[in-house]
């Protein structure tokens, strides 16, 4: 601490002080004593008294010590004066200039707590795809047996025809060009050390650019889309399928002494994601979320995380006072009825280091060894199909003992998964293995409590899934190979049951539909009735956030089911943020009686990315994708009962791009 005013310079007060009146105080800014050097003192000059005092006043020996002692208290003063100054400054955030202040080194070393804090992106991707139907199949085109070139597959038994199967050899239809937007913004309320609450927010979701111009809505100032002045806003049924703001989740953690408890609509992820996956990546479009309350508590380096989630609750409202449910009022919903609730308890235990701790163990030559499980339960007595059937939310339930919308579904699904992760040196190896077995004891979608297939219940679940991410580093970091791969189980049933709600009743050379109640074996007695009904569900489905190509698993299909994948990978790094990364995927079924074609061989496909990332967030990159279908993908087209014809897949490519900036 500096001193202002040093005792040797005392002596020297009394002139200062006399010239200058006695109730003035001292300048704080006079010159110390350590910022240069006092000269010396010299005898004082004397003091002329008047003649009325004494002679010994007028020698000066008790006025020199009466004003040493003033000015001393006028010091005092004036210290206490610059204390409280340098007080208030700090209180007020400023950076105190007095010398009286003392430093606090330990408020500077401390952190400062942010209490909002802002994550997320913007992104905008532009799509080129030629002939993503491959020559076959196009859901979208209309039926109509009568047209030649529509390829519809009509069958001799069936006064209508399914879904148009094959595209129309229309014009300009076999590329399209598309481009679409997202604002994600994740914000952080940290209302202390032990409490955030967290958010996720989308602003102009998957928006396709162009397609909400002001014209749309019957728009009086404008008569054709061609004169539109501006991009109108996105609003559901008015010019766009969604709203402008999507707020898709809302959670807190709180930090107790024994663990963290969260609770509110939370982002959903597990291991690599083939189960659960958050779709957090710049590139996702999906997401999985969870209403669940969880407490995480950290036991021997595992994290161990019990939780209990709200899948279904059925219909919400109010109750008036006559006793009916309504869902139109505004106050506090309520489950109007717990017997149609989906339950849902899992427990997640796991090892996962930290980033830094990794980075840490590898540079000193040690492996790394993270792991984790996932197990979950699920179970459903009732079901009402018509609230989750109807469009909108307008079904409200009965509070009646057999109401006619209720069926019983007495339903219960077990769901295991496993990961684990191996790094050592330069190699990386992630896997993740799920299985799921179940039972739905009524399947039926309608018809009241009573309402019960014999012949088609109960349906049982048994399905599994496995993938495998692997790399190595060569060249300095700069050129990473890798082999990836992957499995999902099959139901022999015709198409992928990707889409199963897509076709109730698919027939071979259908590219989808439902995986259960179709008839195995059929009655030698001439009736032609069912002896025998599939009632099993056996293919799973990836989660469709996990990418493994450009084109087949990710438009055409949907997402992997009833497959297998090898995909051998290349990643190069030009120069710090600049790449190039290339993959081939080679996919094979499971059953063939489950492709359109009849036949185990789906395609080759080639993937190609030159992509950039900065320092400070901004990403571009540029993709081509070529698939080469094999017999697996081409579509027979049934004539008759007695013949068939097979329609050849053709070659399918896009080019896409995507600019984004992460904050």
């Amino acid at each position: 601490m500096k001193t202002m005013f040093p005792c040797c310079a005392l002596c020297l007060l009394p002139i200062a002080a006399a010239a200058q009146p006695a109730n003035e105080p001292v300048a704080a800014s006079q010159p110390a004593a350590d910022s240069q050097p006092a000269p010396a003192p010299e005898p004082a000059p004397a003091i002329i008294a008047p003649a009325s005092q004494p002679a010994a006043a007028a020698a000066g020996e008790p006025d020199r010590e009466a004003l040493k002692a003033e000015l001393k208290a006028e010091l005092r003063e004036e210290m206490k004066l610059e204390v409280r100054r340098a007080a208030q400054e700090a209180a007020l955030g400023k950076k105190a200039e007095s010398v009286w202040k003392e430093e606090s080194w330990i408020d500077e070393i401390k952190p400062e707590l942010n209490f909002l804090e802002f994550d997320g992106y913007l992104r905008t991707r532009m799509d080129l795809f030629q002939r993503l139907h491959l020559g076959t199949y196009d859901a979208t085109a209309p039926n109509d047996p009568n047209d030649p070139t529509a390829g519809t597959r009509v069958r001799a038994t069936s006064a209508v025809p399914p879904p148009t199967l094959f595209r129309r050899n229309a014009e300009n239809t076999d590329t399209l060009t598309s481009a679409n937007m997202r604002l994600r913004m994740q914000p952080t309320l940290n209302i202390s050390e032990d409490i955030a609450i967290h958010a996720t927010v989308d602003l102009m979701d998957n928006l396709v650019l162009g397609s909400t111009p002001d014209a749309l809505g019957g728009n009086l100032s404008q008569d054709w889309s061609v004169t539109s002045q501006s991009a109108g806003f996105p609003q559901a049924g008015y010019n766009f399928v969604r709203d402008s703001i999507a707020f898709k989740r809302a959670w807190a953690e709180v930090m107790t002494p024994f663990g963290q408890l969260q609770f509110g609509r939370v982002p959903n992820h597990f291991g690599l994601g083939i189960l659960n996956n958050d779709g957090n990546k710049l590139d996702s479009d999906y997401g999985d979320s969870a209403d669940r309350v969880a407490f995480a508590m950290r036991l021997y380096g595992h994290y161990i995380v019990p939780a209990w989630e709200f899948t279904a609750t059925g219909p919400a409202g109010r109750y008036g006072a006559d006793g009916g449910a309504s869902n139109n009022e505004l106050g506090q919903l309520i489950d109007l009825d717990p017997r149609d609730d989906v339950r849902t308890w899992l427990i997640t235990v796991f090892k996962k280091d930290k980033p830094a701790d990794i980075d840490e163990k590898l540079a000193n030559g040690d492996f790394v060894i993270n792991y984790g499980g996932f197990f979950s339960y699920r179970m459903q007595s009732y079901d009402e199909p018509v609230w989750y059937n109807t469009p909108g939310p307008t079904a409200v339930a009965l509070p009646s003992d057999q109401p006619a919308d209720y069926v019983v579904r007495n339903a219960n699904i077990f769901t295991l998964s496993l990961w684990g992760m191996f790094q050592w040196n330069k190699l990386k190896v992630e896997a993740e293995a799920v299985g799921r077995y179940g039972s739905i004891g009524n399947s039926v979608l309608a018809g009241g409590i009573g309402a019960k297939d014999p012949y088609r219940d109960p349906i049982t679940m048994l399905q599994w899934g496995f993938a495998l991410e692997s790399s190595y580093k060569f060249l300095h970091d700069s050129l990473v190979v890798g082999l990836d791969g992957g499995m999902a189980s099959g139901d022999d049933a015709p198409g992928f049951g990707i889409r199963p709600s897509s076709n109730a009743n698919p027939q071979g050379g259908d590219l989808d539909g439902r995986q259960y109640g179709g008839c195995l074996e059929y009655k030698t007695d001439g009736s032609g009735a069912c002896a025998k009904y599939d009632v099993s569900v056996e293919n799973y489905r990836f989660n469709p956030d996990y990418h493994i190509d450009l084109i087949l698993f990710r438009e055409v299909l949907g997402t992997v089911s009833d497959a297998i994948y090898v995909k051998p990978n290349l990643t190069y790094f030009i120069t710090e943020g600049l790449g190039l990364r290339g993959a081939v995927i080679q996919s094979f079924a499971h059953y063939a009686s489950s492709t359109p074609g009849n036949s185990n061989l789906l395609g080759t496909e080639a993937n190609a990315f030159l992509f950039y990332q900065s320092e400070d967030g901004f990403y571009a990159g540029v993709a081509y994708g070529f698939l080469y279908p094999w017999a697996g993908m081409s579509h027979r087209k049934e004539v008759d009962l007695s013949s068939e014809a097979l329609r050849e897949a053709k070659f399918a490519q896009t080019i896409q791009g995507i600019f984004g900036v992460v904050y």
